[in-house]
């Protein structure tokens, strides 16, 4: 294994600084912050009215030239993350059922079993 570089140590301490930043922004008052990921914004809402606004509007996903979405669609395919429009409203209405309350109460023991399990670990 090779030695890490000065240039290796001031990355990973820039990246450290930018989680504990990002850490802190998500920890504020606000009700929306904005990170930064390179060129791209993201933005987290804190506040559970704001979210319902948020929610309660249809969004079209992004399309840009610089899109997450894009950079995974030749992987994944138009399933329900990709797709738009009817094609969604269909994959959504066939998904829907297998997350009803009724069915996913049977896995919470299972859940937190392996919840316990990663904050042993």
């Amino acid at each position: 294994m090779s030695e890490t570089t000065s240039e290796e140590i001031a990355l990973l301490k820039g990246a450290k600084a930018y989680m504990d930043y990002a850490l802190d922004m998500a920890k504020t008052e606000s009700k929306v912050y904005c990170l930064w990921i390179g060129p791209t914004p993201v933005v987290g809402v804190r506040h559970p009215d704001t979210f319902r606004q948020l929610i309660g509007q249809e969004h079209r996903k992004a399309r840009g030239r610089i899109d997450g979405y894009r950079l995974l669609q030749e992987w994944m395919g138009e399933g329900l993350l990709m797709s738009e429009g009817r094609k969604w409203e269909r994959s959504r209405k066939l998904l829907t059922p297998a997350f009803h309350f009724s069915i996913l109460s049977g896995y919470v023991d299972v859940m937190n079993r392996a919840s316990d399990t990663f904050q042993v670990e």
